[in-house]
């Protein structure tokens, strides 16, 4: 049986360990950048338990599911920043808490990490195929530099960081046109 609180969730999944979420306001935004079906396969739980579980957060019971509205940026309260910072806060708290805590019951914090590490692999798959856009890149530690806040509401830095050229399309990794100019022998081919 799921119990719903604003203060705390518990998640029966099938053929899964039950997941509990303590905060609630913390956790289930870092969804909002992906679709209600994909946010609840990650979450492990049908899209009518999830759409229950944003529907009492918000207070609202026929509010949509927000995607569409952080894709279109005209969502009132959020963009796809936010959730990017958001959800790798939540993901850099739960490495850590697993890491400095070896022998207590870790089972739910793994559980909450793998939710938001498949959230963080559904989004930038689908930033890519919905705006043909990389993810915007928003790190802790750039953030903790820039001084913004890591909650819900704060201002973020509005310049996203430049991506390594690995990480580029091939055709950006390079520039072409240096090889090409007129009056030059670049590629040293003796011409």
């Amino acid at each position: 049986m799921s119990t719903y609180t604003k203060h705390r969730v518990e998640l029966p999944r099938p053929r899964r360990s039950r997941l509990i979420v303590e905060n609630p306001y913390d956790f289930f935004p870092c969804l909002f950048d992906i679709p209600l079906k994909l946010a609840a396969k990650a979450v492990g739980v049908g899209d009518d338990r999830l759409k229950k579980v944003y529907t009492m957060l918000i207070d609202e019971p026929r509010a949509p599911w927000p995607c569409k509205e952080i894709y279109d940026e005209t969502h009132p309260f959020v963009n796809r920043r936010m959730i990017i910072a958001a959800r790798e806060g939540q993901i850099f708290r739960l490495r850590r808490q697993i890491d400095q805590d070896e022998g207590g019951d870790l089972l739910n914090p793994r559980e909450l990490l793998r939710v938001l590490e498949r959230a963080e692999l559904y989004a930038a798959n689908y930033g890519v195929v919905k705006k043909g856009i990389h993810p915007p890149r928003c790190t802790h530690e750039a953030l903790a530099a820039a001084g913004v806040s890591e909650r819900w509401g704060a201002p973020v830095a509005a310049e996203p960081e430049a991506w390594p050229a690995e990480e580029l399309p091939f055709h950006e990794q390079f520039d072409l046109d240096e090889l090409f100019r007129e009056g030059g022998d670049e590629l040293g081919l003796g011409v």
